[in-house]
């Protein structure tokens, strides 16, 4: 297995505490990753609009995996991000999940800040790609580029703080290529979040399958955009 290494504030200009890690996910991990891709190319892919009507992108997600691999990822950036919701700093008490995404060719999500149960996030790029993660901050942008294994990562903010659009974590992602473009999102969702996070579209189905099954399962989004 292959040492984490971590880079801290490696986008000029981008003032707001992010960080890079190449190697992200374990071996052990990165099978499963890998087993459920090839789930997704085996069962769904050239199926999508019978199997996920109107669905404009695909997930699966794997619930309670080993985040201590990334304790000091996500502490450091609690303890750096001076608009982050108090009640994160130095906590442990997160439900953690993989979102493991297939972006179809040709679309794209718009900026944004993640919603409140996201405390923080990690986005992995896997396989083969060609679009990363822009982050922006006031009027600079920055393109995170696309490597296997390798994760940007950030803090949300404390929504209701007054503060200047530059320290806020707006980013966007893309995919304009002819492929799927695989990313692996690594959520922390805080304790008072869970029971509002599960109840969201399918996602209490989603844990009762894996629970069972032992392994993630596939659904249809709805809220991506297209080109």
């Amino acid at each position: 297995m292959s040492a984490l290494k971590i880079v801290k504030d490696p986008a000029g200009g981008i003032e707001w505490p992010h960080t890079i890690t190449e190697n992200t996910f374990d071996d052990v991990t990165s099978d499963i990753i890998n087993e459920t891709y090839l789930e997704f190319e085996k069962t769904i892919k050239g199926k999508e609009d019978k199997l996920f009507p109107g669905a404009s992108g695909f997930m699966s997600l794997l619930f309670f995996p080993d985040t201590s691999r990334w304790n000091d990822v996500a502490n450091d950036l609690w303890d750096r991000t001076e608009l982050v919701n108090k009640s994160n700093r130095g906590s442990m008490d997160n439900m953690v999940t993989l979102m493991i995404c297939a972006q179809p060719p040709n679309s794209y999500y718009p900026y944004h800040v993640d919603v409140d149960r996201k405390q923080l996030t990690g986005v992995c790029y896997w396989g083969d790609g060609k679009n990363g993660t822009v982050l922006k901050s006031g009027d600079t942008e920055v393109e995170v580029n696309f490597a296997h294994n390798r994760a940007v990562w950030f803090s949300n903010v404390d929504h209701a703080l007054d503060t200047e659009e530059k320290y806020i974590p707006w980013h966007r992602y893309y995919n304009d290529s002819d492929t799927y473009r695989y990313t692996v999102n690594i959520n922390y969702c805080t304790r008072d979040h869970v029971k509002s996070f599960l109840k969201e579209g399918n996602y209490f189905d989603m844990l009762h399958k894996f629970l069972v099954q032992g392994k993630p399962s596939w659904s249809g989004l709805l809220d991506s955009k297209n080109k």
